[in-house]
Protein backbone atom coordinates (compact mmCIF):
# COMPACT_ATOMS: atom_id res chain seq x y z
CA UNK A 1 0.00 0.00 0.00
CA UNK A 2 2.83 2.24 1.00
CA UNK A 3 4.70 1.58 -2.41
CA UNK A 4 1.85 2.14 -4.65
CA UNK A 5 0.76 5.11 -2.69
CA UNK A 6 4.03 6.84 -3.51
CA UNK A 7 2.05 7.11 -7.15
CA UNK A 8 -1.53 7.82 -6.32
CA UNK A 9 -3.54 10.46 -4.06
CA UNK A 10 -5.81 8.43 -1.13
CA UNK A 11 -7.94 5.78 -2.18
CA UNK A 12 -8.24 1.80 -2.00
CA UNK A 13 -5.19 -0.29 -3.36
CA UNK A 14 -5.93 -3.67 -2.50
CA UNK A 15 -9.14 -5.46 -1.67
CA UNK A 16 -8.93 -8.37 0.64
CA UNK A 17 -11.86 -11.24 0.34
CA UNK A 18 -12.08 -13.50 3.18
CA UNK A 19 -13.86 -17.14 3.55
CA UNK A 20 -16.83 -15.93 4.64
CA UNK A 21 -17.34 -13.30 2.42
CA UNK A 22 -15.78 -10.52 4.73
CA UNK A 23 -14.56 -7.42 2.56
CA UNK A 24 -11.94 -5.35 3.72
CA UNK A 25 -9.99 -2.32 2.00
CA UNK A 26 -6.52 -1.73 2.62
CA UNK A 27 -6.45 2.18 1.71
CA UNK A 28 -3.80 4.90 0.78
CA UNK A 29 -4.95 8.01 3.01
CA UNK A 30 -2.34 10.31 1.87
CA UNK A 31 -4.15 13.25 -0.11
CA UNK A 32 -1.55 13.68 -2.75
CA UNK A 33 0.83 11.52 -5.17
CA UNK A 34 4.54 12.16 -4.54
CA UNK A 35 5.28 11.55 -8.09
CA UNK A 36 2.89 11.84 -11.31
CA UNK A 37 4.82 11.86 -14.41
CA UNK A 38 5.21 9.25 -16.71
CA UNK A 39 5.88 5.75 -15.12
CA UNK A 40 6.64 2.20 -16.58
CA UNK A 41 6.46 -1.17 -14.10
CA UNK A 42 8.89 -4.12 -15.35
CA UNK A 43 7.65 -7.23 -14.94
CA UNK A 44 8.15 -11.07 -15.90
CA UNK A 45 6.53 -14.49 -15.49
CA UNK A 46 8.23 -14.51 -12.02
CA UNK A 47 6.40 -11.49 -10.54
CA UNK A 48 3.78 -12.48 -7.97
CA UNK A 49 2.41 -11.58 -5.18
CA UNK A 50 2.70 -8.07 -3.70
CA UNK A 51 4.37 -6.80 -7.06
CA UNK A 52 1.57 -8.00 -8.66
CA UNK A 53 -0.81 -5.94 -6.50
CA UNK A 54 1.29 -2.93 -6.48
CA UNK A 55 1.49 -3.38 -10.36
CA UNK A 56 -2.28 -4.60 -10.83
CA UNK A 57 -3.35 -1.44 -8.72
CA UNK A 58 -1.67 1.33 -10.23
CA UNK A 59 -3.04 0.00 -13.76
CA UNK A 60 -6.27 0.19 -12.66
CA UNK A 61 -5.48 3.72 -11.75
CA UNK A 62 -4.10 4.72 -15.19
CA UNK A 63 -0.92 6.40 -13.44
CA UNK A 64 1.28 3.48 -15.00
CA UNK A 65 2.29 1.17 -17.48
CA UNK A 66 3.14 -2.41 -17.60
CA UNK A 67 6.09 -3.41 -19.76
CA UNK A 68 7.29 -7.24 -19.66
CA UNK A 69 6.15 -10.59 -20.73
CA UNK A 70 2.51 -10.87 -21.54
CA UNK A 71 1.49 -11.49 -18.15
CA UNK A 72 2.99 -11.94 -14.59
CA UNK A 73 2.63 -15.26 -12.26
CA UNK A 74 -0.95 -15.24 -11.10
CA UNK A 75 -0.57 -15.83 -7.24
CA UNK A 76 -3.94 -13.33 -5.68
CA UNK A 77 -4.44 -15.38 -2.32
CA UNK A 78 -3.63 -14.76 1.19
CA UNK A 79 -2.44 -16.81 3.23
CA UNK A 80 -2.41 -17.88 7.25
CA UNK A 81 0.93 -19.22 8.57
CA UNK A 82 -0.19 -21.06 11.54
CA UNK A 83 2.65 -22.74 13.94
CA UNK A 84 1.70 -24.68 16.61
CA UNK A 85 4.96 -25.31 18.26
CA UNK A 86 8.05 -22.16 18.14
CA UNK A 87 10.34 -25.05 17.51
CA UNK A 88 8.99 -27.39 15.04
CA UNK A 89 10.26 -28.17 11.81
CA UNK A 90 7.32 -27.82 10.10
CA UNK A 91 4.15 -25.51 9.68
CA UNK A 92 0.78 -25.34 7.97
CA UNK A 93 0.30 -22.62 5.22
CA UNK A 94 -3.44 -21.75 4.91
CA UNK A 95 -5.26 -20.24 2.28
CA UNK A 96 -7.65 -17.96 3.61
CA UNK A 97 -9.15 -15.40 0.98
CA UNK A 98 -8.16 -13.48 -2.05
CA UNK A 99 -6.55 -10.00 -2.98
CA UNK A 100 -8.24 -7.87 -5.42
CA UNK A 101 -7.32 -4.14 -7.29
CA UNK A 102 -9.37 -1.26 -7.33
CA UNK A 103 -10.79 -2.53 -10.79
CA UNK A 104 -12.31 -5.20 -8.86
CA UNK A 105 -9.64 -7.88 -10.39
CA UNK A 106 -8.01 -10.57 -8.67
CA UNK A 107 -4.40 -11.17 -10.26
CA UNK A 108 -4.90 -15.05 -9.40
CA UNK A 109 -4.59 -16.83 -12.62
CA UNK A 110 -4.16 -14.47 -14.78
CA UNK A 111 -1.78 -12.42 -13.49
CA UNK A 112 -1.39 -8.73 -14.42
CA UNK A 113 -1.40 -8.39 -18.17
CA UNK A 114 1.30 -6.33 -19.81
CA UNK A 115 0.54 -2.96 -21.64
CA UNK A 116 3.53 -3.45 -23.72
CA UNK A 117 5.28 -6.58 -24.05
CA UNK A 118 9.06 -6.47 -24.09
CA UNK A 119 10.20 -10.36 -23.12
CA UNK A 120 12.16 -11.73 -20.56
CA UNK A 121 14.76 -14.52 -20.25
CA UNK A 122 11.52 -16.69 -18.70
CA UNK A 123 9.32 -15.81 -21.96
CA UNK A 124 9.65 -19.25 -22.94
CA UNK A 125 8.73 -21.52 -19.89
CA UNK A 126 5.41 -22.73 -18.51
CA UNK A 127 5.13 -20.33 -15.22
CA UNK A 128 2.39 -18.93 -13.31
CA UNK A 129 0.24 -20.04 -10.49
CA UNK A 130 -2.47 -22.33 -13.01
CA UNK A 131 0.07 -24.59 -13.27
CA UNK A 132 0.60 -25.72 -9.53
CA UNK A 133 -2.25 -28.21 -7.94
CA UNK A 134 -5.86 -26.83 -6.96
CA UNK A 135 -5.45 -23.33 -8.05
CA UNK A 136 -7.68 -21.37 -7.44
CA UNK A 137 -9.86 -19.64 -10.12
CA UNK A 138 -9.46 -16.14 -11.16
CA UNK A 139 -12.96 -14.30 -9.96
CA UNK A 140 -14.09 -10.57 -9.61
CA UNK A 141 -15.83 -8.16 -7.09
CA UNK A 142 -17.06 -4.57 -7.34
CA UNK A 143 -14.92 -2.12 -8.19
CA UNK A 144 -13.90 0.72 -5.61
CA UNK A 145 -12.67 3.27 -7.81
CA UNK A 146 -15.47 5.35 -5.37
CA UNK A 147 -14.61 3.47 -2.10
CA UNK A 148 -17.78 2.53 -0.31
CA UNK A 149 -16.49 2.39 3.07
CA UNK A 150 -18.45 -0.21 4.07
CA UNK A 151 -16.46 -1.74 6.71
CA UNK A 152 -15.74 1.07 8.50
CA UNK A 153 -17.88 1.76 11.81
CA UNK A 154 -20.25 4.71 11.83
CA UNK A 155 -18.02 7.44 13.81
CA UNK A 156 -15.01 6.25 11.25
CA UNK A 157 -16.97 6.27 8.00
CA UNK A 158 -17.94 9.91 8.83
CA UNK A 159 -14.45 11.00 9.58
CA UNK A 160 -13.39 9.33 6.44
CA UNK A 161 -16.17 11.04 4.48
CA UNK A 162 -14.69 14.62 5.38
CA UNK A 163 -10.98 13.88 5.32
CA UNK A 164 -10.91 11.32 2.70
CA UNK A 165 -12.86 10.66 -0.12
CA UNK A 166 -12.43 14.62 -1.44
CA UNK A 167 -8.97 14.01 -2.50
CA UNK A 168 -9.36 10.38 -3.75
CA UNK A 169 -7.61 9.22 -6.93
CA UNK A 170 -9.26 9.27 -9.91
CA UNK A 171 -8.74 7.18 -12.90
CA UNK A 172 -6.07 8.76 -15.63
CA UNK A 173 -7.17 8.06 -19.06
CA UNK A 174 -4.30 9.47 -20.77
CA UNK A 175 -1.81 7.05 -21.41
CA UNK A 176 -4.69 4.28 -22.04
CA UNK A 177 -5.74 6.82 -24.89
CA UNK A 178 -2.16 6.83 -26.05
CA UNK A 179 -1.26 3.28 -25.85
CA UNK A 180 -1.45 2.35 -29.61
CA UNK A 181 1.03 4.69 -30.68
CA UNK A 182 3.27 3.86 -27.43
CA UNK A 183 3.01 -0.40 -28.62
CA UNK A 184 3.42 1.08 -32.57
CA UNK A 185 6.98 2.69 -31.42
CA UNK A 186 8.16 0.18 -29.09
CA UNK A 187 7.50 -2.57 -31.78
CA UNK A 188 9.29 -0.37 -34.45
CA UNK A 189 12.17 -0.05 -32.46
CA UNK A 190 12.41 -3.07 -31.21
CA UNK A 191 12.59 -4.60 -35.08
CA UNK A 192 15.64 -2.83 -35.16
CA UNK A 193 17.34 -3.20 -32.21
CA UNK A 194 20.19 -6.48 -32.67
CA UNK A 195 20.01 -7.19 -28.99
CA UNK A 196 15.99 -7.94 -29.34
CA UNK A 197 16.97 -10.00 -32.18
CA UNK A 198 19.17 -11.95 -30.40
CA UNK A 199 17.28 -12.63 -27.63
CA UNK A 200 14.18 -13.59 -30.28
CA UNK A 201 16.71 -16.46 -31.32
CA UNK A 202 17.35 -17.36 -28.16
CA UNK A 203 14.02 -18.23 -27.28
CA UNK A 204 13.22 -20.00 -30.42
CA UNK A 205 16.36 -22.14 -30.05
CA UNK A 206 15.15 -23.38 -26.36
CA UNK A 207 11.38 -23.16 -27.05
CA UNK A 208 10.76 -26.84 -27.50
CA UNK A 209 13.03 -27.79 -24.74
CA UNK A 210 11.27 -25.60 -22.45
CA UNK A 211 7.56 -27.18 -23.65
CA UNK A 212 9.21 -30.14 -22.43
CA UNK A 213 9.96 -29.27 -18.74
CA UNK A 214 7.37 -29.63 -15.74
CA UNK A 215 5.32 -26.06 -15.34
CA UNK A 216 7.35 -23.75 -12.98
CA UNK A 217 11.28 -24.94 -13.94
CA UNK A 218 13.64 -23.03 -15.46
CA UNK A 219 16.87 -25.03 -16.91
CA UNK A 220 18.40 -22.74 -18.62
CA UNK A 221 18.50 -18.61 -17.91
CA UNK A 222 19.16 -16.51 -21.06
CA UNK A 223 21.88 -14.72 -20.99
CA UNK A 224 22.16 -11.13 -22.62
CA UNK A 225 25.22 -8.80 -22.74
CA UNK A 226 22.68 -5.66 -22.11
CA UNK A 227 19.35 -5.52 -19.90
CA UNK A 228 17.14 -5.43 -22.73
CA UNK A 229 14.16 -4.89 -21.06
CA UNK A 230 15.20 -1.76 -19.11
CA UNK A 231 16.78 -0.34 -22.10
CA UNK A 232 13.25 -0.30 -23.35
CA UNK A 233 11.45 0.42 -20.95
CA UNK A 234 13.60 4.12 -20.57
CA UNK A 235 12.95 4.28 -24.25
CA UNK A 236 9.02 4.00 -23.42
CA UNK A 237 9.47 6.51 -20.94
CA UNK A 238 11.30 9.00 -23.19
CA UNK A 239 8.30 8.38 -25.38
CA UNK A 240 5.94 9.11 -22.34
CA UNK A 241 7.67 12.43 -21.89
CA UNK A 242 7.08 13.37 -25.40
CA UNK A 243 3.45 12.68 -25.42
CA UNK A 244 2.73 14.48 -22.18
CA UNK A 245 4.49 17.43 -23.20
CA UNK A 246 3.01 17.83 -26.74
CA UNK A 247 -0.69 16.60 -25.94
CA UNK A 248 -1.01 18.41 -22.43
CA UNK A 249 -1.48 15.57 -20.32
CA UNK A 250 -4.09 16.30 -17.90
CA UNK A 251 -3.64 16.15 -14.49
CA UNK A 252 -6.56 14.43 -13.63
CA UNK A 253 -8.96 11.64 -15.43
CA UNK A 254 -12.70 10.26 -14.53
CA UNK A 255 -14.49 8.69 -11.84
CA UNK A 256 -15.03 5.07 -12.82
Amino acid sequence: VKVAGLFVSSGVIVISKYGQGEIHYLRNIVPKAYFSGPLVILTSKMSASASEIVAQALQDYGVALIVGDKHTFGKGSIQYQTVTDSKADMFFKVTVGRYYTPSGKSTQIDGVAADIVVPTHYAPYKIGEKYLEYPLPQDKVQPAFIDPLTDLDERARRLFQMRYLPYTQRVVLFWKEHLPTLRQQSVERLSKDPDFQILKQKIASIQIRADSLPPNMVDEPILMSVDLQMKEAVNIVKDMMILEIHEEMPRTGSDN
